[in-house]
């Protein structure tokens, strides 16, 4: 997909959810998520041309996906938080069983964390860019570094994806068939905690003020076994970037 057609993809997106068409996510979501691996892996290349195209098709990507999930099931609509994911026989009110749903819910999930990860790694070049200026160049250029469209594309996802992880977490508790991944011939390893590293990633690497905090919260109140050297390393640095790390100890 070239960036010439991004905005019809978008407004395909738009049409879906305002239809709630099921079929017609299903589809998208396929198509966001394929283009979205490559989008991510050339924005790991420290010359990429583009990259604050590409960085804006990612974070697009990341809120579309998040904008279609309630179509594939209605009860992950903000609106029906509080109600039962599945139901009592395993089964979803909508055509998808509850591993697809798992399945899409930690792509979704890792697509969140690259682009978070590939919106800091571009703030982090500018910042080197903007390095080299003088003050005065810096003060008369000031919306160079972290474009405010940037910021406000990334502003939600974090909490999206926290959300997401917790309703999937809650609902997979003591239904460990769900976690098994059916699409692939191999069994998956602790998919919840890669998928909560998966969470803790985007706070890690997000513009909240508060990264730190937030990452830690939702750390403590997992299990014991959920708290891996892994998992400390991404909320450490959560803490090394937060701006209110003065309050971590």
């Amino acid at each position: 997909l070239s960036f010439e057609n991004l905005d019809s993809l978008v407004e395909e997106t738009a049409a879906a959810v305002q239809e709630r068409d099921n079929v017609k996510a299903a589809e998208l979501i396929e198509r966001w998520l394929s283009l979205h691996t490559t989008w991510f892996e050339n924005c790991t290349q420290r010359n990429c041309q583009d990259l604050d195209q590409r960085v804006k098709a990612m974070l697009i990507a990341c809120n579309s996906v998040h904008d279609l999930l309630p179509c594939l099931e209605p009860r992950l609509a903000p609106y029906n938080y509080l109600e039962p994911l599945f139901e009592a026989d395993g089964g979803t009110t909508s055509n998808y069983t509850p591993q697809q749903l798992w399945c899409t819910a930690r792509q979704v999930i890792q697509l969140s964390a690259q682009s978070l990860q590939a919106f800091h790694h571009y703030h982090h070049l500018l910042q080197g860019v903007e390095g080299t200026k003088s003050k005065r160049d810096k003060d008369d250029d000031e919306n160079a570094i972290a474009p405010a469209h940037l910021v406000r594309l990334s502003r939600e996802i974090p909490q999206r994806t926290q959300a997401l992880f917790e309703r999937f977490q809650s609902a997979l508790e003591g239904n460990s068939s769900i976690v098994t991944d059916n699409n692939d011939n191999m069994p998956m390893e602790e998919p919840l905690q890669t998928a909560l590293n998966h969470v803790l990633t985007s706070w890690a690497y997000s513009q909240e003020h508060a990264r730190g905090s937030r990452a830690e919260a939702l750390f403590r109140v997992q299990n014991e076994t959920a708290q891996t050297a892994e998992t400390h390393q991404i909320v450490m640095r959560a803490w090394c970037h937060s701006r209110d790390k003065n309050f971590a100890f």
